[in-house]
């Protein structure tokens, strides 16, 4: 449904991709599966400013609960983790819904939400951190979508006013999680839908492997809620494409706007679903651009289901922009109201195709541009003497995209201007990693583990990005993490890349008692290569359950550790029986991997002693 309002292409610009087939390792996008997994066990950092008034709350001996749950009420990303930790407990047993911020603090008790809140912990909000920046920018974006629906509430009463401004909130939920804890995967994402127009729905599929909206009600459910909610977060409840047209139609044109209660196929239009959906997507649209086409369109439906003429829609929205800018400043973060004075820009077109767009995020997430990918051919198999025949390709596709302009009504008035090719440059081998470009990424990455103690906010997010990171950069074709679970004296699998047709190596569990290969690895830290025609003195003590997991005879493990001791391991192999081909460069590449991330996370541990 999002897609509907910013999916029709202008134009459409011949691509040239003719060696895309040609790439080492294709890109993969995880799936709904492997991103649930991910954000549900992943703690969101809250904002710095109410964690300080927090702070200093929680030293006062007459504090009363009331007072905390007033505060936390004002936090957005406080109030998802108290919604979420009360349904996840009472949720089954009670006989209402679980949504009241006090209600549920009162439910919690004050030595569980004495609990809850030592495990809070602030975002620094560095305006030079990208990285933090985008979060914030995902926390307003929700925050004005809830403030949106809630101002409508004044001109068309909704039956449960409190459960639309929670489910409006909490659809953005998995949006501050990806950008938090996938900003590479997110800045695509953002670079395919605000540079190249690309609708939220195809962008989403090629890098994440699913929509947002699956991942809003997967985490709903997983999370215990309420049934309302969950019908209020299901695009399957909202109206038809055919129904939405129309409602543009009597926006822009009725004086009285009026809404049919049903679309064509009989389904209810005026559900709680309908104004969450209407809220993000203005949202969404006016962070990109309040004048496009797209926004418009969103306000107009806005105005026929409000039954108000489109000054009236404009009135009320711009108010709830205002609205969330006075009422959430964070600082660094450009507020909704702050783009309503920026001036209208010149029409965007969709210039990647569908066919493609799977190949031209591959490319992305290999580090190009989207300037280099969109423009240019690919450079694997250039040589100097191929470059003029590449400068030849490279002004005819300019010429060509200037021709289809001119043909525009609605393109720019001002002729494009090709701009010159890349300077020609191979991707040479590198040993141990796909290409010299990947090495650079290890070697970044290594330097992060060792320099940036605070750069990333949990154990959990280290170990999963380390395990991204070795499969992205070498030819591993599986990357396991297993941590220890100590109370049942367990090592079990708990995140892995590339196992999609392995679920048993995945969620592999392997008892640490009687003493075998993994109470004998995790004694030290170390990498042990297994292999049949290796000498290991503990390869021999695999067990026959993790290799009937593995179904390989060829891998490497090594132990990572933790301010606490051994935390875990980290397996890689290239998968299947009998496939004799790792090389000690890559075992080198594994150990200084996994040596980097056992001393980021005893240094992680240290510094959370300290502070």
């Amino acid at each position: 449904m999002i897609g509907f309002i910013g999916s029709k292409s202008i134009v459409k610009v011949k691509d040239s991709f003719s060696d895309f087939t040609n790439m080492s390792t294709p890109f993969q996008p995880k799936g709904l599966d492997a991103w649930l997994d991910i954000l549900d066990h992943s703690l969101l950092p809250v904002i710095p400013a109410t964690a300080k008034v927090l702070g200093r709350m929680m030293k006062d001996p007459d504090v009363s609960l009331y007072d905390i749950g007033t505060l936390i009420g004002q936090d957005p990303v406080m109030t998802v983790h108290l919604i979420r930790e009360v349904n996840r407990a009472f949720a089954k047993k009670s006989a209402g819904t679980l949504t009241n911020v006090h209600h549920c603090i009162s439910l919690l008790g004050l030595d569980r939400v004495m609990l809850l809140i030592k495990q809070f912990k602030a975002i620094k909000g560095d305006p030079n951190n990208a990285r933090d920046m985008t979060y914030l920018r995902a926390i307003m974006q929700s925050l004005h979508a809830a403030e949106q629906a809630k101002a409508w509430n004044k001109l068309k009463r909704q039956a449960s006013p409190e459960h639309v401004y929670l489910s409006t909130l909490m659809a953005g939920v998995p949006m501050w999680c990806l950008w938090r804890f996938a900003y590479k995967e997110m800045n695509i994402i953002n670079t395919l839908q605000k540079k190249e127009r690309i609708p939220a729905v195809d962008a989403e599929r090629a890098v994440l492997g699913c929509t947002r909206e699956q991942l809003v009600l997967a985490l709903a459910r997983r999370w215990h809620f309420p049934d309302n909610i969950l019908d209020a977060m299901d695009g399957e409840k909202l109206p038809s494409n055919r129904y939405l047209a129309a409602a543009i139609n009597v926006g822009l044109t009725a004086i009285k706007p009026k809404l049919p209660n049903k679309d064509e196929t009989g389904r209810i239009a005026n559900s709680s679903s309908f104004p969450v959906a209407l809220a993000n997507w203005v949202a969404q649209e006016s962070s990109i651009d309040w004048y496009s086409r797209y926004t418009y369109r969103c306000i107009a439906i806005i105005g026929a289901y409000l039954g108000v003429q489109q000054a009236e829609a404009w009135s009320v929205i711009r108010g709830a922009a205002i609205q969330t800018s006075n009422q959430f400043p964070i600082p660094g973060v450009q507020t909704p109201a702050a783009r309503l004075v920026f001036p209208p820009g010149p029409p965007q077109r969709r210039r990647i195709s569908a066919a493609v767009l799977a190949k031209v995020v591959s490319r992305m997430n290999e580090g190009e541009s989207v300037t280099v990918v969109t423009r240019t051919p690919s450079r694997k198999t250039e040589t100097p003497s191929a470059s003029a025949e590449v400068t030849k390709v490279y002004r005819k596709e300019s010429e060509n995209t200037q021709r289809i302009d001119a043909s525009n009504n609605n393109a720019p008035s001002r002729p494009v201007t090709p701009v010159a090719p890349p300077a020609v440059s191979g991707e040479s081998k590198s040993a141990g990693f796909i290409n010299e470009m990947k090495r650079r990424v290890f070697d970044s990455y290594v330097k992060r583990l060792i320099n940036e103690v605070g750069y990333f906010s949990a154990e959990h997010e280290v170990i999963r990005c380390t395990a991204d990171v070795l499969f992205d950069v070498t030819e591993l074709q599986r990357v396991v993490i297993g941590l220890i679970d100590r109370r049942t004296a367990t090592l079990q699998g708990y995140y892995a890349v590339g196992c999609e047709e392995h679920p048993r190596l995945a969620k592999f569990k392997a008892g640490l008692q009687p003493p075998n290969f993994f109470t004998q690895l995790m004694r030290k830290p170390q990498a042990v290569w297994v292999n049949p025609e290796r000498e290991s003195g503990i390869s021999g003590l695999v067990p026959g359950e993790f290799k009937q997991a593995a179904l390989s005879d060829e891998y490497f493990v090594m132990s990572v550790f933790n301010g606490k001791g051994a935390f875990g391991l980290l397996y890689a192999d290239k998968g299947g029986t009998g496939n004799h081909n790792l090389h000690e460069t890559e075992l080198r590449v594994c150990r200084a991997i996994a040596n980097a991330t056992s001393k980021h996370l005893i240094l992680m541990s240290k510094k959370g002693k300290a502070g």
